[in-house]
């Protein structure tokens, strides 16, 4: 195991508290697309729940990140802040009542216009066709639509308009109860491959929490934005290495 890994296993062990942000270190590689476009999108989306179901190396690379984050915090008091929209954090056994996943995933589908809040499995899509190519030709067609308006349907994760967020609201709210819980307490802030994508998800609002908690001690892992703003350099580390393989290292 490596140094900086056993470090992090005694301050868990130390602490009372174990906040933990996962970013899109932990996503798969971009599949590229035409943001501006709802079929390239939509194409997109396809091509990478396929690439999930794959048995692949990074699948296992992934997977097993996850378990390491598991182990690590299972004896703990914890609460963990997931970006990702693949949905392995809830293949591994972790506490649902622990995570939160604000921007949402591809397990569900919602109307694109958001003109209610019904939500739709997903994978009645990947019965029903086997191919990318024969989804995508069925959405522009029109087959997957919203039974409430008949606008065509989009997967329920974060996107810049109209996100339907019911899905995740209650272990929000379970999420703020819990953290102000931690302020006089001895809290361990682990970001893992939290980037500035979407800073006021995790980045920021962990600093915060870090700078108002005089007894946290922050921990940051990213490959290439692992920097410590000053005002909790003094409680805090800084590694600049891929989370994933941070804690796949032995």
């Amino acid at each position: 195991m490596n140094t900086n890994l056993k470090e992090l296993q005694e301050k868990i062990q130390q602490a009372e508290c174990v906040l933990i942000g996962i970013g899109l270190e932990f996503e798969f590689d971009n599949i590229e697309c035409d943001l501006q476009d709802e079929d390239s999108i939509f194409k997109r989306d396809v091509q990478y729940i396929h690439k999930k179901q794959e048995n692949s190396i990074e699948n296992e690379t992934i997977l097993k990140a996850y378990q390491q984050v598991k182990s690590l915090v299972e004896n703990s008091n914890y609460f963990i802040v997931d970006m990702t929209k693949h949905g392995f954090i809830h293949q591994i056994g972790i506490q649902e009542e622990r995570i939160v996943c604000p921007m949402g995933d591809l397990e569900y589908l919602q109307c694109k216009n958001a003109c209610c809040e019904d939500l739709y499995k997903s994978n009645y899509v990947f019965e029903q066709e086997s191919g990318t190519e024969n989804i995508l030709e069925n959405y522009k067609k029109g087959k997957y639509i919203c039974p409430k308006c008949g606008k065509k349907l989009r997967f329920n994760y974060y996107q810049k308009n109209n996100y339907v967020e019911v899905r995740y609201l209650d272990n929000w709210n379970a999420y703020q109860i819990w953290l102000q819980k931690t302020l006089n307490k001895k809290l361990l802030i682990l970001e893992l491959g939290v980037g500035l994508e979407y800073p006021q998800v995790i980045r920021f609002p962990f600093e915060k929490v870090a700078f108002y908690n005089q007894k946290s001690y922050f921990i940051r892992v990213h490959h290439r934005l692992p920097q410590i703003v000053k005002e909790i350099k003094e409680r805090s580390k800084s590694i600049s290495q891929n989370s994933i393989e941070y804690l796949n290292s032995k």
